[in-house]
């Protein structure tokens, strides 16, 4: 074998686009495919936590105790060896982490991709019916303040601060249509066809 040729041992390599250290100077790295430079970045984060938590009462006297090459090469070395190695979703761990932040920090609930206004607001009429996909409307929580009004033959069960709405398997519309007022914190369930 010539001396230009190149051994990979797995196409992943061959393909993964990431900026290794190989050597120091005319020093080899005697690690196989040299240091990632992001671990580098891990362990001078890694050692910055370390030190931080060297100043705590508690966590300061746990490190303390510990021979200093445990502590200051071994444990940063083992943490920096960990964020190495996982991907998930297949991205670094530094992205997934910060991903993971992003998603605790951002609001739970979209209106239009945005989150929603703060406080309360008011809408119009809303008409409440069944898709493309059922005959009958589908199962749900209405809560107050508001005025349901039904337009079709239905149940009505009243229990303490909740109203219990089970639509009928009749399909004729009420003659005039029933208004059921909610108040505040109250609430109505909506079955359909009569099923709880």
């Amino acid at each position: 074998m010539s001396d230009n040729q190149l051994i990979l041992r797995s196409y992943r390599l061959a393909f993964e686009v990431e900026r290794r250290l190989h050597r120091i100077d005319r020093f080899r790295i005697p690690v196989p495919y040299g240091i990632p430079l992001v671990a580098l970045a891990y362990w001078a984060a890694v050692m910055a936590v370390f030190l931080l938590l060297g100043t705590l009462p508690i966590a300061g006297v746990a490190l303390g105790a510990l021979p200093w090459p445990v502590r200051l090469v071994l444990l940063p070395g083992l943490v920096t060896r960990a964020l190495c190695r996982p991907r998930p979703d297949g991205r670094p761990t530094h992205e997934a982490i910060a991903a993971y932040v992003a998603f605790l920090v951002s609001a739970r609930h979209l209106v239009g991709l945005a989150p929603p206004p703060r406080g309360h607001g008011w809408l119009g009429a809303v008409a409440i019916a069944a898709d493309e996909h059922a005959v009958r409307s589908p199962r749900g929580v209405v809560r107050g303040p508001c005025t349901v009004v039904l337009q079709r033959a239905a149940r009505l069960e009243l229990r303490a601060r909740a109203v219990s709405l089970a639509l009928l398997d009749r399909d004729d519309e009420l003659q005039e249509p029933q208004a059921v007022a909610l108040s505040a914190g109250a609430r109505m369930e909506v079955s359909p066809c009569g099923r709880r």
